[in-house]
């Protein structure tokens, strides 16, 4: 695992990881029925089902945009387990981009197709008409921070998972190898949480397309 400080280091090679996804993707296009895509279609599969059980309005646009971007954080989020390689969304520089740019393209496509909704959500219902300007204007700020509460969020998870991944591995050099049983445990949890992280990061962004469209 690299230093617990390597986040501050400017050196370019630390998103060298963003590539390594997408050699992955691309070696698998060319062997079929491998388990590389059997595991995808299962992981597919289990997202379709849960996204249909919370949302009603559903299509197989969105179930593939879903798909995409859970795989796309999930890889980041587990590549940053393996030795030497820099976890590219504990970075906020990543993060912030990544919810940026999806939120311009919900709030763009939002505010071109259906107008009158995005305005009609700006303010609460049965809210009093002396407060509807402060209300919208309180509900507009809340809309436009979440980028960056998207991002603090998935950054935060990471950051302090590898904190301590990388404090208790320093520790337990110097102790019993017996100990290696409770850090591999401690790192599959961490795995845990990288897979549920991208799950949070994926839904929350559909949730928030729906409130537009």
């Amino acid at each position: 695992m690299m230093n617990i400080f390597s986040i501050f280091d400017p050196f370019p090679l630390n998103f060298m990881s963003i590539f390594i996804s997408f050699f992955i993707f691309i070696n698998s296009q060319f062997i079929k029925n491998n388990s590389l895509t059997l595991n995808f279609i299962v992981l597919f599969k289990m997202i379709n089902k849960e996204l249909k059980s919370s949302i009603m309005k559903s299509s197989m646009s969105i179930m593939l945009k879903a798909i995409t971007l859970f795989v796309w954080v999930m890889m980041f989020n587990i590549m940053g387990l393996f030795p030497y390689i820099f976890t590219a969304t504990s970075h906020l520089i990543l993060t912030l981009s990544l919810s940026l740019t999806l939120m311009m393209m919900i709030w763009s496509f939002g505010w071109n197709m259906n107008t009158k909704l995005l305005m009609i959500n700006l303010i609460p219902k049965s809210s009093p008409m002396p407060l509807a300007p402060f209300l919208s204007l309180i509900e507009l700020i809340g809309i436009l921070i979440r980028p960056l509460t998207l991002s603090i969020r998935l950054s935060a998870n990471m950051i302090s998972g590898h904190l301590i991944l990388s404090i208790i591995s320093i520790s337990l050099e110097k102790l019993s190898k017996i100990m290696f049983l409770p850090l591999s445990i401690l790192l599959m949890l961490e795995m845990g949480v990288a897979l549920i992280q991208s799950y949070v990061f994926m839904s929350l962004i559909i949730l928030y397309s729906y409130e537009i469209y």
